[in-house]
């Protein structure tokens, strides 16, 4: 959804978009967003494109299926129709970063080919409802696959593709912006 109206929107006014991460999804909202900018004028490389992806990572496959067999129950459990139900848990099954922290290493590091050298991702692993040591799992698999991305994405970035911004970054961005603030007060 959104095609006609939003992404017109931010075609005129926006410096961001997040959309569907499917490779299929992500491309065809892409081609629609470029076409509204060149409807207005404006260039579409001008426009970060992100996507969010709920993260199902598992040692294994039983460990995986464990998972989606808990939000199945916990799903029905609250009353959710069995229809809906199934037609969540199958589109989450789907999602790119289901799998082992093998497999959504691999898959991750494929997005480059559709989604350009600068990614934005936003993880979630903290999901309808999951138990506290389930997050807490996925959150150490991920503390796994993220230096491996970090190190596949770095390889294959060209030159002026810049970094992406990190924790660690956006503090020393900051600690440099407030040091130059109080050096200006001393200085005045």
């Amino acid at each position: 959804g959104g095609e006609k109206v939003t992404l017109k929107i931010a075609a005129k006014y926006a410096n961001y978009t997040n959309f569907d991460g499917t490779p299929q999804g992500f491309a065809h909202k892409s081609e629609v967003l470029r076409g509204h900018c060149a409807d207005v004028g404006r260039d579409f490389d001008s426009i970060t494109r992100s996507a969010n992806y709920n993260v199902f990572i598992g040692g294994d496959q039983r460990e995986i299926d464990d998972r989606f067999d808990w939000m199945r129950e916990h799903y029905l459990s609250v009353g959710v129709p069995q229809e809906k139900v199934d037609h969540q848990i199958e589109g989450l099954r789907r999602g790119p970063l289901v799998g082992t922290p093998e497999q959504v290493i691999e898959k991750t590091l494929g997005f480059a080919d559709f989604a350009g050298d600068y990614q934005r991702q936003l993880f979630l692993v903290d999901h309808a409802g999951l138990p506290l040591k389930t997050v807490l799992e996925q959150l150490d698999e991920l503390g796994e696959v993220l230096p491996e991305l970090r190190k596949g994405f770095a390889e294959g970035r060209p030159a002026d593709v810049p970094d992406a911004p990190t924790h660690a970054s956006l503090v020393a961005a900051r600690d440099a912006e407030e040091l130059a603030e109080q050096e200006a007060q001393v200085n005045a």
